[in-house]
């Protein structure tokens, strides 16, 4: 009677592990050679979702671990969300047999140092489905020779629903960018005082990189829903 629960439960715990599968084209990437003139380093891992039963589509992501130099920004990117300094649990959904991307991030490089990120991501409905992705990285090459606040600089409101207003001198370039890289707006500040309508964005993190001469500076903005 004893071995008969056992071989029962041995094979109730197979059919829960083959019920479905959350995984990671790479669990691993590192690099140590990082140019530190950039403002950011990326890089995707691309996520499958496996699973035999067509309703394991709900999926969980954390941040395991993570270290970082305190002045740089980190963001995460999973199916539709998306997280600036991550530092909770999301839920998102993946339909089954499909692919998406998992980015990890590090930015905004004003000193040299070392990064690492560990993103985790759980199956709801079957929490022994599992898989985890790590970013490490190291700055190594000299950071720009522009500095971030040699040029007066404010932005407010932030968090902004539509209207940013930008103090900046006259002649300073700008452009603002989404959590993918993507510019959204970009041109010239012509006056010390410019107003930017961002009523058109969606919902999220973005930012914005301003450059006067050989100063530039970057600043995180939150756009909320109005």
């Amino acid at each position: 009677m004893k071995k008969l629960f056992l071989l029962s439960l041995s094979l109730f715990t197979v059919a829960i592990s083959c019920n479905g599968q959350i995984s990671f084209d790479t669990t691993y990437h590192e690099n140590l050679n990082v140019d530190g003139s950039q403002f950011g380093y990326e890089y995707k891992y691309f996520l499958t979702n496996n699973a035999v039963d067509p309703a394991d589509t709900v999926f969980q992501w954390t941040i395991t671990y993570k270290i970082k130099q305190k002045d740089w920004y980190d963001a995460v990117i999973v199916p539709l969300n998306s997280y600036s300094e991550p530092i909770d649990t999301y839920d998102f959904h993946l339909a089954s047999d499909s692919e998406w991307f998992a980015r990890l991030e590090f930015s905004n490089f004003t000193t040299l140092g070392y990064g690492r990120m560990t993103l985790k991501v759980t199956s709801k409905l079957h929490p022994n489905i599992w898989d985890t992705a790590t970013l490490v990285i190291q700055t190594r090459n000299p950071v720009s020779i522009e500095q971030p606040n040699e040029f007066d600089f404010d932005v407010y409101p932030n968090p902004v629903s539509d209207y940013l207003n930008v103090k900046s001198e006259p002649g300073a370039t700008y452009k603002l960018t989404n959590m993918l890289g993507n510019s959204v707006y970009e041109g010239t500040l012509y006056q010390r005082n410019n107003v930017l309508d961002v009523s058109d964005c969606t919902s999220g993190v973005y930012y914005l990189k301003v450059r006067k001469d050989n100063s530039s500076k970057v600043v995180k903005v939150l756009v909320g829903s109005r």
